[in-house]
Order: structure tokens, then C-alpha cells, then sequence
């Protein structure tokens, strides 16, 4: 599907954005953050298969997040979660990406790597927090 901007989500970020949003429900929260993000990017595509080679599991993932950020004690799935400020600005970031790397004639296909590429250099995302929590680092 087309935007209003003409960009396109490829399948794998699709499958990753609703991941998240299931994972920030399952968590009982209203909003799903960049953590959430990188839970999601775990689905499918490039970035799982780079996530999965650095040891980044949806366990790790997960304990980091409830041991890094305010979860609610008892975890009642929320019925719809939406994206954070911060969630929407990765995404907007990796929107981006897209568009500096494609050529004018293609169409802009925005996929997971532009996802993982805007949150985990972001340093000061929730999605890099845990990161640095397990022992990623994406420096040099």
C-alpha cells in the first residue's frame, strides 16, 4: 500500500509494526515504544536475520525493557495500542532513509534495515537503551 507520501511499507516492516503493536498490547500498555519496535523487527526480513546473527532474542528484548522502563505490575493485554511519539519518529527517520537511498525513477519502499538503522543509532531511544542493556553496540 501507497501512502500519501508515495512510500511504500514493505511486507517485512508491516509484519514488524503490527508485532510491535501486539507485543505493546500483550504488555498491557497503551502505547508501543521503540523497544516494542525492535521486538517486532525479530518477525521477518533483513533486520531479524541481523538481530538474530548479534544474539538479540524477543527474551532479551523483553527483560531489558520490563527491567529498563515502568511496566504496569499486572499485565492486562490492552485492546488497541498505537505508536509512540518516539515509535513514530523512528519510523518518519526511517521513511527518510528510504528516500535519501532511492533513486527518483523507483518507487520508496521503506523496509525493516531503514527501521534498525534509525533506532538502534538513535542514543537516546528506548529501543537503544536495550541494546546497550544486552550488550549491542553499533559504534565503529
Amino acid at each position: 500500500m501507497i501512502d500519501s507520501a508515495g512510500l511504500i511499507r514493505g511486507r517485512d516492516l508491516k509484519g514488524g509494526l503490527s508485532a510491535a503493536l501486539a507485543a505493546a498490547a500483550a504488555d498491557g500498555l497503551a502505547e508501543a515504544g521503540t523497544e516494542h519496535l525492535l521486538f517486532g523487527l525479530l518477525t521477518d526480513g533483513v533486520a531479524a536475520a541481523t538481530l538474530e546473527q548479534l544474539g538479540v532474542t524477543r527474551e532479551k528484548i523483553r527483560d531489558a525493557s520490563h527491567r529498563l522502563f515502568a511496566y504496569p505490575a499486572s499485565t492486562t493485554p490492552s485492546q488497541h495500542a498505537v505508536f509512540s511519539a518516539e515509535a513514530q519518529a523512528a519510523l518518519a527517520a526511517a521513511e527518510q532513509l528510504a528516500t535519501e537511498r532511492t533513486p527518483t525513477c523507483a518507487p520508496i519502499v521503506v523496509n525493516t534495515p531503514q527501521l534498525l538503522a534509525a533506532i538502534a543509532t538513535n542514543p537516546g531511544s528506548r529501543a537503544r537503551c536495550v541494546l546497550n542493556d544486552i550488550g549491542i553496540n553499533t559504534a565503529g
